[in-house]
């Protein structure tokens, strides 16, 4: 009933209304406000100081037949210019290079640090912006990759078979007297758990002198890739073929490997030097002609594994010929008869004397 009244009441009507009216005001000219300082700032020139880190530094002019040393790899320059040229220019191309040292002598030397693809109107600095190298005579020398093998690389009980590597050579650029220092350039093979298979894996070059001193040589291929393959770590020994079921009284026989003659075993090695031989069963006792049959290999206690678990064996039968059996045991027997007749014979004339 009052908020009815209220609302009647055409002064409180006028008030809201007032109240409204500046609101709106209030609004709109925080709009253009903000409008005017953008269409300002698009019509002005801004300028900013920035911070590039990482900027490659490489050589600048200099005689073909020079090298430079002790570069550092990277600095940091600080620009100072226009908003918009220097967003550009950080997006672009940017690097620091030595001055010009056509002409120098060999030696260490302090050489400044310039800019290079940056556009007018920029200023900059560049920290370090001198720096202390040495130049020296260039040379260039080809050299076999080698390797090493970390001590934990592979697990127990397996070996390193092969280490493939590529490329298998590099070209060495550097300082002639740094160069002659160079005694191999190597990768060092490891990985972060023994391993049990082979594997391919990508390392970084390392050239060093005779005392294993890293040398400041350039490498045209620094990722040397390796293929190391791994197998078990065993002993080759020779198999005994071991028949059963051999009807000796029917049949000769004769056996030959069909495939292989030898297995690898693997186990402790304490186990494998008291092994000269694996015995293979073949089972012969159904056989009446000659034919391939399946010899099984008998693990000795104390292995781990074999690389074969059964073998093919030729087996060779020859029928024993049963009537030359016979005619050979009447031949005996007929000369044991007439020995025993001398025999008496002899006896009775011993007798009459």
């Amino acid at each position: 009933m009052k908020t009815n009244k209220l609302f009647d009441n055409k002064w409180f009507l006028r008030l809201v209304s007032l109240l409204f009216a500046i609101f709106l005001h209030v609004a709109v000219s925080q709009s253009n406000t903000q409008f005017t300082q953008a269409n300002r700032q698009s019509n002005t020139s801004v300028n900013v100081t920035e911070t590039i880190s990482n900027v490659p530094v490489y050589v600048g002019d200099i005689d073909d037949d020079m090298f430079v040393s002790g570069l550092p790899e990277t600095v940091s320059v600080e620009l100072t210019g226009p908003r918009n040229i220097i967003n550009q220019a950080t997006a672009g191309d940017t690097r620091a290079v030595t001055e010009d040292l056509t002409g120098v002598n060999t030696g260490k030397r302090t050489v400044k640090l310039i800019m290079e693809g940056l556009p007018e109107g920029i200023d900059y600095r560049i920290t370090p912006s001198r720096v202390m190298v040495e130049i020296g005579k260039l040379e260039q020398k080809t050299v076999k990759v080698e390797y090493e093998l970390a001590k934990n690389l592979i697990a127990d009980g397996y070996q390193v078979d092969s280490v493939a590597v590529n490329p298998q050579e590099v070209t060495l650029t550097g300082r002639s007297d740094e160069i002659a220092k160079v005694s191999r350039a190597f990768i060092r093979i490891g990985a972060n758990n023994p391993v049990t298979e082979s594997f391919s894996e990508t390392y970084v070059l390392q050239v060093a002198d005779a005392d294993g001193n890293l040398l400041d040589v350039n490498v045209d291929q620094t990722d040397i890739k390796a293929d190391v393959t791994i197998s078990a770590d065993g002993k080759s020994v020779p198999i005994n073929i071991v028949p059963e079921g051999e009807q000796t009284e029917n049949y000769t026989y004769q056996y030959a490997y069909a495939d292989v003659a030898n297995v690898v075993i693997n186990g402790d090695q304490s186990v494998l030097d008291q092994i000269a031989s694996i015995d293979a069963v073949v089972d012969v006792s159904d056989m009446t002609q000659s034919g391939i049959r399946t010899a099984y290999l008998q693990m000795p206690e104390g292995l781990d594994q074999m690389s074969y678990q059964h073998i093919s064996v030729t087996v060779t039968l020859s029928a024993i010929n049963q009537s030359s059996q016979i005619s050979s045991e009447a031949v005996s027997e007929s000369n044991a008869s007439q020995e025993s007749e001398e025999n008496q014979v002899t006896s009775t004339e011993d007798e009459s004397e």
